[in-house]
């Protein structure tokens, strides 16, 4: 969109919307009740974040998706 280059995988759109609600502070219950998701698929989502992002925390992939303007 931007023409910047992510040194890793792109996020896919319910990765993101998690991503998003997990900045505004939600815990995985909290992101399950708003999305309809199950917390188990929420918290795959999650770790695909981490993966994808080659980060260990959560936190960490939120600061890079902000960055690069992805959240």
């Amino acid at each position: 969109k931007d023409g910047h280059t992510h040194d890793h995988t792109p996020l896919n759109h319910q990765e993101l919307i998690c991503l998003s609600l997990f900045r505004d502070g939600m815990t995985s219950i909290d992101i399950s009740k708003k999305t309809g998701y199950s917390k188990n698929t929420v918290e795959s989502y999650l770790k695909n974040i981490r993966d994808k992002m080659n980060v260990k925390k959560t936190i960490q992939a939120v600061i890079k998706a902000m960055h690069d303007s992805l959240i």
